[in-house]
Parts: C-alpha cells; structure tokens; sequence
C-alpha cells in the first residue's frame, strides 16, 4: 500500500498522499461520515504489527457503531503501510470479533487489499520477491467460511490489482465466496483512484445499509 496505483516504488520513504494508503484515506475520509449515521462502521487493520507483519490480533482498531467515519479515518491516517498482507488470518479474525457482537445488527465485512494474500507457504504468480510466501487458496477458503458457518458476508475491494496483475482471480473468488460478487467484471470492486474507492463505499453502503 506504500507504492503508487500502478505498483511502482518510491524513493525514501514512500510514496506519501500519492501511495495507494493515501488514496484510500483521503477517500475513507470523504465518504465513511456521509452514511455512517446508517452504517455502523468497524475498522480492522492487517498487519496488526510494525515489527511482525504478518500478525494479525484478535481485536479491533475501531468497534463496530454509529457516528464512527471520523474516528476512523483518524486512525487510518496515524497508520503507516508497509506491512505484509495477512488476508487468511484477517478475515477469519474479522469474523470471530464480527460473531461475538450480539446488538443485533447485520454483519458484513468489507476486505480493501492491494494484492494477492501473503504470509503463507505456496508459490506466488508474478511476485518474485515473495517465491514461496502466497496464501491464495487459504484465503479464499476463509472468506467462504466466515461466509458458510458464521453467516458473515464479505465485500472485497482490490486497490490497483488491475494495474499490477497477480491478483484479479483471487480477489474474484474471495468476491464470489463471500456472497455479494458485483454484477460486472471483475465481481470485486477494482479501485485506481480515490473516486473509484470513495464510488465503492458508497455502492457496499447503499446494499448493506437498513
């Protein structure tokens, strides 16, 4: 999330306001507080370590409530990127919090990536850096899971997943096995600028909102 929409790097230290981060904050910061009078918006954060990034805590940075795009976008943009993408132990942690919670309120859960699931052990398509590291399959079977046994459904947005490549068939699958696929192609939600991110939102919201 520390690199540009189409994957190149920066020198120094990132990309900044420009980074695939800053877009999605500059766009949680302009729509999350338009419906979350509506919406009761959560935030969980993956990695959930600077010095361990595949680590992923039980908790969550932002519980679930009315009235919380503000708080979360804060947090959002107190955080720096650079961690790895532990999708499979993200989502399967979402879910428990998420099935814990008894206000009666629906579940859902919105995954926003930058690419391809990571901190696990198969081989990975066109990222040479990370061989043996993968965690596709394991993440599909998650976001089916939360789906299937705990009745939690799974949005999945891919932040310039088109421009990089390696990724659009796994965020399809994650996209088809939570249960709400797009109408179109990709079935994900593809995001390459802040519009695009700030237009997905506000399409998930308007489906999952009361």
């Amino acid at each position: 999330m520390n690199e540009m929409i189409d994957g190149s790097t920066c020198p120094g230290n990132g990309c900044g306001e420009n980074s695939k981060w800053g877009l999605v904050t500059s766009a949680i910061e302009q729509v999350l507080p338009l419906d979350d009078t509506a919406v009761r918006w959560g935030l969980k954060l993956f990695a959930s370590s600077t010095s361990n990034t595949c680590l992923v805590t039980s908790g969550v940075e932002v519980a679930p409530a009315l009235s919380t795009g503000a708080t979360i976008a804060t947090r959002i943009a107190a955080t720096a990127p650079g961690s790895s993408t532990p999708t499979t132990a993200a989502v399967t942690a979402a879910g428990t919090y998420l099935a814990s919670l008894s206000d009666g309120a629906p579940k859902f859960i919105v995954l926003v990536t930058d690419g391809v699931p990571t901190c696990g052990t198969a081989a990975c398509d066109l990222m040479p850096n990370v061989a043996n590291q993968c965690d596709d399959a394991n993440a599909i079977a998650a976001v089916k899971s939360v789906h299937d046994t705990l009745g939690i459904p799974t949005f999945v947005v891919g932040i310039g997943i088109a421009p990089i490549g390696g990724g659009e068939a796994t965020l399809s699958a994650m996209a088809t096995n939570g249960g709400y696929p797009r109408a179109a192609s990709p079935v994900y939600y593809p995001a390459n600028t802040t519009a695009d991110i700030t237009a997905s939102f506000m399409a998930i919201a308007a489906t999952i909102a009361p």
